[in-house]
């Protein structure tokens, strides 16, 4: 490990190059070497047809080709509406691919059809989402409080590896659990076999993390992530 003395000429620096990864350490940046080692973990997909986020790039890349110039353009014309920041926190405005790519594979990852016209601005709600687990029971379940959604907004559910306790949320190690439309009528999902079939069985002495997101099924815009952790 080696820190990093900047110059006139770069102001900051972020992620891999080559087998070194650049990052941001609490007193000065920092360069490490990127581990060759290979994850041992496994866990089972969510289903038989998961599609894997490189396939749905794919998918979607080759769909971008053929929406036609007229959609391309009005995805571009949309693009300013749609603000992103990069991995240094500076906002810019991506192009009609990168737009027409994030969305469209959200819709595919959700087995929903891809939309080829431009998005319109979401109007996201902000609800209350409680995860909970019945140790006598072996049950998870949520519950969402108001407010409510209702169609065309689904909620996104993903949860994580058991973690030790105290440990923060690990990024990359989120996998999607499940996809439901909460309404004021519909406000508990019980996600027991979600979580057990992928993770297995609660685990004493570990933490839990979840990720939820709302999905805008006519686009394929996703909320900000709310994240939440169960100790067991």
């Amino acid at each position: 490990m080696a820190s990093i003395l900047y110059g006139a000429l770069v102001s900051d620096l972020a992620g891999k190059v080559g087998g070194q990864n650049f990052q941001r350490g609490l007193v000065s940046p920092v360069i490490r070497n990127v581990s060759t080692r290979r994850s041992r973990l496994k866990t089972t997909q969510v289903a038989p047809n998961y599609i894997t986020p490189r396939a749905a790039l794919a998918y979607v890349s080759k769909a971008w080709k053929g929406i036609g110039g007229v959609n391309q353009a009005n995805w571009q014309s949309a693009a300013s509406s749609f603000p992103r920041l990069n991995k240094f926190g500076v906002s810019y405005t991506p192009s009609a691919y990168q737009l027409f790519c994030e969305f469209n594979i959200a819709l595919v990852l959700a087995h929903h059809d891809l939309v080829p016209g431009a998005p319109v601005t979401a109007s996201f709600v902000v609800p209350t989402y409680t995860f909970s687990y019945n140790s006598g029971t072996g049950v998870f379940s949520v519950v969402m409080s108001a407010p409510f959604t209702a169609y065309p907004y689904v909620t996104v559910i993903s949860a994580a590896v058991y973690q030790s306790n105290g440990a923060i949320l690990k990024n990359g190690s989120l996998k999607e659990i499940a996809i439901y439309q909460f309404t004021s009528v519909n406000t508990t999902l019980n996600i027991t076999s979600q979580v057990t079939n992928i993770f297995g069985p609660a685990l004493v002495g570990t933490t839990m993390w979840f990720s939820v997101k709302l999905l805008f099924l006519t686009t394929g815009e996703l909320s900000s992530a709310q994240t939440t952790s169960l100790s067991f």
